[in-house]
């Protein structure tokens, strides 16, 4: 989960330093890597135990980061359970379900837009037309991407997506309503609420745990260590250090670097063929996510200006 914080003291820089620039690249590769990691995970394990073993390992290092304030836990537990267990069990789900990794790429960064729709339901914002430009624009694509010839069989995994980075786009005002929550401590908390959680749905509908670690190639181990380690705590930590530095609205751009490498790396790794609808309907997505993005710094939104989702 990448949620934007307020703008930083020193956040009149307007473009990154060239060393920054060379971060945020390295971030987005781990980010859009990450993706061939989590479908390596649910190849050998079943998709909620996949989801507890990575989290399990963001536990073992983030373990320092566990205490909290008086009183915070109220704000704490809903943004963790609904991270760890809601949304990142719904993409280990589709991402064991789908054959086509690239749409579902594209489509996990719909939390932007489901954010703004959320913040004039629920908070009551008014938006402009370029706003409103954006999301059209970023709905007509998930349409295209969805659809396929091939029948229904694709389009469930990216419902599933679609759903997480709504239940992401919830989480994001929550987050909001808490600003004084430290963003490590949020991550160490996801994993706190996604280890017991996620393994529960395990056993309840994957049978015996351990039958299936035993089983599990050491490829789905090092996947999940991957998307621990590289997704998890270098990407967030990382972002986090630059949000002290840059507005959300300077960073936000490169991050859509993300979902290309993503799209590129699955093209590469599981020979996915990229057609028409992957360009037609990525270019509507990213390009209405960048035009929100971009909208933002120039009319301040009451939700946190978020970044893309992160798997």
């Amino acid at each position: 989960m990448k949620t934007a914080t307020a703008q930083p003291a020193d956040g009149d820089e307007e473009r990154l330093a060239a060393r920054d620039a060379l971060w945020v690249i390295a971030v987005n590769i781990a980010w859009g890597l990450n993706f061939i990691a989590i479908k390596l995970a649910v190849d050998g394990l079943p998709p909620m135990l996949a989801n507890a073993l990575r989290f399990f390992f963001v536990l073992v290092v983030l373990w320092p980061f566990l205490r909290i304030r008086r009183g915070e836990i109220a704000a704490l537990a809903p943004i963790a359970f609904l991270t760890g267990v809601v949304h990142f069990g719904l993409v280990f789900l589709a991402m064991a379900l789908a054959r086509d990794l690239a749409p579902l790429a594209i489509a996990g960064q719909m939390g932007v837009p489901f954010s703004v729709l959320l913040a004039v339901v629920w908070l009551k914002e008014r938006i402009g037309p370029w706003r409103i430009l954006g999301l059209a624009l970023s709905f007509l694509g998930v349409v295209v991407l969805s659809w396929d010839p091939r029948g229904f069989a694709e389009v469930l995994p990216l419902l599933l997506v679609l759903g997480s980075s709504f239940v992401y786009a919830v989480v994001t005002i929550l987050m909001r309503r808490a600003p004084t929550l430290r963003p490590l401590t949020v991550q160490a908390w996801v994993a706190v609420m996604a280890v017991p959680g996620a393994l529960l749905f395990s056993v309840v509908f994957e049978g015996d745990p351990r039958a299936h670690l035993e089983a599990a190639p050491w490829s789905a181990w090092l996947a999940g260590l991957y998307s621990a380690l590289a997704a998890s705590v270098f990407g967030h930590a990382s972002m986090n250090r630059l949000l002290q530095r840059y507005p959300v609205t300077v960073i936000s751009p490169w991050l859509l670097i993300a979902p290309v490498v993503a799209v590129a790396a699955t093209a590469i790794v599981f020979h996915e063929a990229i057609g028409w609808r992957e360009f037609l309907g990525g270019g509507l997505t990213l390009g209405g996510v960048y035009l929100i993005n971009r909208r933002l710094k120039r009319r301040p939104s009451a939700v946190a200006r978020m970044l893309p989702d992160e798997v």
